[in-house]
């Protein structure tokens, strides 16, 4: 960001100095204003500022004087943004990271519960499970089917 104001303020410097080169009325000058001066304007504007004696007249002048200003609060509020969103983002991270590093305390004493309780791992448990998961469906389908052939033979 700061890179983008410099350039912001190195662009304006130079289009008003050759604006300067090209037609001297385009400004009003209490002195003769060198390349060091366009700087310092283009500064000066980039921070909505003016410099005493030496003021845009013309209307390309005071064109380029609004876009430098322009230009540099946008850069600004596009600072001020980009930091609200960093500082929120870090926010989040930041809870993200308690909230996972909690659930994984939470895993491990379930974890070892089972083990304690159950006398196995996680994946015997698991493949446990899906075991009798199978036998439990087996004896669901085996009940529906002898429950849909009594009903049927009581009609």
């Amino acid at each position: 960001m700061v890179a983008l104001f410099i350039h912001v303020v190195l662009a304006s410097a130079l289009v008003n100095y050759g604006l300067y080169q090209v037609d001297p009325k385009q400004f009003s000058a209490e002195f003769e204003p060198s390349l060091g001066t366009f700087f310092y304007y283009a500064f000066s504007a980039a921070l909505a500022g003016e410099i005493n004696g030496f003021v845009p007249r013309g209307d390309w002048a005071i064109s380029m004087h609004m876009g430098t200003g322009f230009s540099a609060a946008v850069l600004l509020l596009v600072l001020v943004v980009s930091l609200i969103f960093g500082v929120k983002q870090s926010r989040t991270d930041e809870a993200s990271l308690m909230a996972i590093t909690a659930l994984r305390q939470v895993s491990e004493k379930f974890e070892s519960r089972l083990a304690q309780d159950y006398g196995m791992q996680r994946d015997g448990l698991r493949d446990r499970l899906v075991e009798l998961e199978s036998v439990f469906g087996k004896f669901l389908a085996y009940l529906a089917h002898e429950l849909g052939a009594t009903a049927h033979n009581r009609k």
